[in-house]
């Protein structure tokens, strides 16, 4: 190991010590890795709609032009075809769900049907000849659960490979095409429709009806029950709605009132005690529901190591707790957290990286501002609670070998082969340190 690289190596690993406790003290201060998955990985195509990860591992793809299936290095790909009866019946991919026997089930433009493992071919699901059409499925005990188009609410008893027709009383026609669905704990079912409004049915008395309490003007794009049993409700356009579960509005979260950057939210799951929120254009809104704070997953530019997509149509979690997140024209990212991220050299004034690719001293101050010397490229400022540099044009061409503070508004600087000088913070000037005598 060379001396050069040996002491860069040890600067290196005195860094990572120096802000590890930083990292893990600071509250909402997750970092993440992303990992996207694209056409040339073996997507059909760049928009996802559906995620699932099944009890063998396999991850399950669905977009609007076909289905994709990834084993950890190879990926399969399925296409309707007119002349198979074996193949999915339709490329556009609404849900895919897996029931509580690890049967995969997968809702298309063109029916439904369960892939059968065995025999690596999909079986579809059909009524009285006809095969069951609709867009969302949810799993119950001994089956699941499915809201098809044109017909009446079905149940499939998974033990006895049986679809049953479930009873729907009401006073209207039930010609809806739902989009989400959610079970309630008191054995009743809240459905959004497409162009309506939302829906509470009953699956042991049959009772079909509006829901009363919702007070939004647009269609809902998704409805979701977190853990401590509140409704979430998105009509288009109008941002974020919270329920209780007896209808009581709790709170309405849009870009007027709170920290949410975009009202189109296309989907929710909640994830390491947080709602993350996929929105049609501002990328993941994150909020944490203890203080009503949002934090942001979204492209940054000049920022390589940022979220990779702005617009998000599915959100999933699989039984390993990892999160996985289907973009509108970017493909499927995978997100992980980490304990720590690399910032790099960037361009003097961009607040996304460093002045100098080295650094050679550092200074935290106790409101966790952190100060930096650089070789060569002068003093950086920290700000850990929004991750933005700040680089200062008194102090470029600086070898800072040591910064220590002097009093509130003045740092005490040494710079390599010219002396020691004073940093004042408030107006960004350097001054000698003999000067003083």
């Amino acid at each position: 190991m060379s001396y050069t690289f040996r002491n860069r190596f040890l600067i290196f690993i005195a860094i990572l010590f120096y802000l590890l406790p930083l990292f893990t003290k600071a509250q909402n201060n997750n970092f993440y890795n992303f990992h996207t998955f694209s056409l040339k990985d073996g997507l059909t195509q760049s928009t996802v709609y559906a995620i699932l990860r099944d009890n063998n591992g396999y991850l399950w793809i669905g977009t609007g032009a076909g289905l994709s299936r990834f084993d950890g290095q190879l990926t399969t790909r399925y296409f309707a075809s007119i002349n198979d009866s074996e193949t999915i019946p339709g490329n556009r991919i609404f849900s895919i769900i897996d029931d509580t026997m690890g049967n995969v089930w997968i809702a298309t433009s063109g029916g439904l049907v369960r892939f059968d493992d065995n025999k690596n071919i999909f079986e579809r699901q059909e009524i009285n000849g006809k095969p069951i059409i609709g867009n969302t499925l949810s799993v119950l005990p001994d089956g699941i659960f499915f809201a098809p188009l044109s017909t009446r609410f079905t149940n499939m008893i998974t033990k006895q490979k049986k679809w049953q027709t479930l009873p729907v009383k009401s006073k209207n026609k039930v010609d809806l095409f739902f989009t989400s669905t959610v079970m309630l704990s008191n054995n009743k079912f809240l459905l959004s429709a497409r162009h309506k409004n939302l829906y509470l049915y009953d699956i042991n008395t049959g009772e079909f009806c509006e829901a009363a309490f919702y007070e939004g003007k647009h269609d809902v794009n998704k409805v979701y029950l977190d853990n401590q049993n509140l409704i979430w409700v998105a009509p288009y356009g109008e941002g974020l709605m919270c329920y209780s579960q007896t209808g009581q509005l709790i709170k309405i979260y849009n870009t007027a009132n709170s920290g949410l950057n975009n009202n189109v939210v296309l989907d929710i799951i909640e994830h390491n005690g947080s709602l993350w929120i996929g929105t049609d254009g501002g990328g993941i809104n994150i909020l944490n529901t203890a203080n009503d704070e949002f934090s942001h997953l979204l492209p940054i530019p000049e920022k390589t190591s940022s979220f990779p997509a702005r617009a998000i149509a599915s959100l999933y979690k699989d039984k390993w707790n990892n999160l996985w997140v289907g973009s509108i024209r970017n493909g499927l990212i995978e997100v992980k957290s980490v304990f720590m991220t690399t910032y790099l050299q960037t361009t003097f004034g961009n607040p996304h990286g460093l002045s100098s690719s080295t650094v050679i001293s550092l200074l935290q101050e106790d409101d966790s501002t952190i100060w930096i010397g650089t070789d060569g490229g002068g003093i950086n400022k920290f700000n850990p609670k929004n991750r933005s540099f700040e680089h200062f044009q008194a102090s470029i061409g600086d070898k800072v070998s040591s910064i220590v503070k002097h009093t509130k508004d003045e740092l005490l600087i040494s710079v390599f082969g010219q002396g020691v000088y004073y940093f004042n913070k408030k107006n960004r000037s350097e001054t000698s340190f003999d000067s003083d005598e």
